[in-house]
């Protein structure tokens, strides 16, 4: 089970100085909560594989107590992405790990937000993507694996897409209008997405 969060803390400029590595109280609150929950929700034990902060930014990966034993390859890794490339309030954090010979990596991501930042934010997901590598001890070696080399990928997060529909469109037919654009290939020929999850309530602007 992965837990990702792209605002655990108040983004003030204080705390994007102060905190950079996020809020080890409320971190730790968090995993006392889910610690207690996920047993409650799933009938069975959990044990925290690791977890890793950047500002509000946080990430934490559980495993059931029966897989415990078959967990490998740990590794987290931060990019930030916010002002000048350096600030923290925008970015992602992510893990990897080994369980049952299966390479699994999740990410947490936070992109610029604002109108007309479209291309921004599609750069900033690519760098993400393709410039982050993780090192792990793999047998009694070091090794470097980079997100799409994994198995299984998730990426979490608040994107801050903007969706325009045209005048006169039904807001009732999101999911249509999702189908036929946001999974689809994008523009530039890289890869589009695939296998995101149900499109619930929310606020659209």
């Amino acid at each position: 089970v992965v837990f990702c969060f792209q605002e655990m803390l108040e983004l003030t400029p204080a705390n994007v100085v102060m905190l950079g590595s996020g809020d080890s109280e409320v971190e730790a609150l968090f995993e006392q909560r889910a610690r207690r929950a996920l047993p409650e929700a799933l009938g069975e034990g959990f044990v925290k594989i690791q977890s890793s902060s950047m500002v509000g930014l946080h990430i934490a990966a559980f495993v059931t107590e029966r897989l415990s034993s078959s967990v490998s390859g740990v590794a987290t890794c931060r990019q930030a992405t916010g002002f000048k490339g350096v600030a923290g309030n925008k970015g992602a954090v992510g893990l990897r790990f080994e369980v049952a010979k299966t390479a699994v990596c999740a990410m947490s991501v936070h992109l610029d937000s604002g109108k007309g930042k479209a291309a921004e934010r599609a750069a900033q997901l690519r760098d993400i993507i393709n410039g982050t590598n993780f090192t792990f001890t793999g047998g009694s070696s070091h090794a470097t694996m980079s997100v799409p080399k994994h198995d299984f990928v998730v990426l979490a997060g608040d994107f801050n897409l903007r969706l325009s529909l045209p005048p006169g469109a039904d807001a009732g037919s999101l999911g249509t209008v999702l189908a036929r654009s946001w999974v689809e290939p994008s523009v530039d020929g890289g890869s589009g997405c695939v296998g995101e999850g149900v499109v619930g309530a929310g606020a659209c602007t």
